[in-house]
């Protein structure tokens, strides 16, 4: 992990003099790395790409990248390899544990990236499809996340597959008076 202390945020400055402006704490772990505290909850702060934010999600905001490894297509059966940073580390490559009678935080190495900061796999999880009633109107709901969506949205769909979770999804016809999702 490169310590945040040289490099630059785009304003001329380093990483640490903006997130010490926004109110972090400077601390170091057992293995020199240099970290950030949100003030208040007194979590990491951490830059994972574009994303800002402490752990507890109240320091900046915090952004979902993905990396398409591939197009979805019916060869992966419109579930495409991604690469996303690791939920665990936050892309930083190691978890980072509070200090123990000291002010020195404790570096692990995260086992579940092994140490990239990245996870390869499929974009949606498996699931079974799923028959949807359309209402009159269009609308419906889908049963993997309960996000409501207007059928006929070109963006709501990729093939069968719900766009914002994977589910497998097979439309039946609108039944007269019909009205939910």
């Amino acid at each position: 992990m490169n310590s945040t202390q040289d490099q630059p945020n785009g304003d001329g400055g380093s990483l640490c003099e903006y997130f010490c402006k926004m109110g972090a704490k400077c601390v170091h772990s057992n293995l020199g790395h240099h970290l950030h505290l949100c003030q208040t909850c007194g979590t990491l702060v951490v830059q994972s790409g574009a994303a800002i934010a402490c752990e507890k999600r109240c320091f900046l905001v915090s952004l979902t990248i993905r990396f398409r490894n591939e197009q979805a297509s019916e060869t992966n059966d419109y579930n495409p390899m991604v690469t996303k940073f690791c939920s665990k580390c936050w892309g930083r490559g190691y978890q980072f544990s509070p200090p123990v009678g000291g002010d020195t935080w404790i570096a692990e190495k995260c086992a579940e990236c092994d140490c990239k900061g990245t996870i390869t796999g499929r974009q949606y999880g498996n699931s079974d499809f799923v028959d949807l009633v359309v209402d009159e109107a269009g609308w419906t709901q889908c049963p993997g996340c309960g996000f409501r969506f207007k059928a006929s949205n070109p963006n709501s769909m990729i093939a069968y597959r719900h766009n914002r979770c994977g589910q497998k999804i097979r439309f039946l016809p609108a039944t007269p008076g019909y009205v939910g999702g």
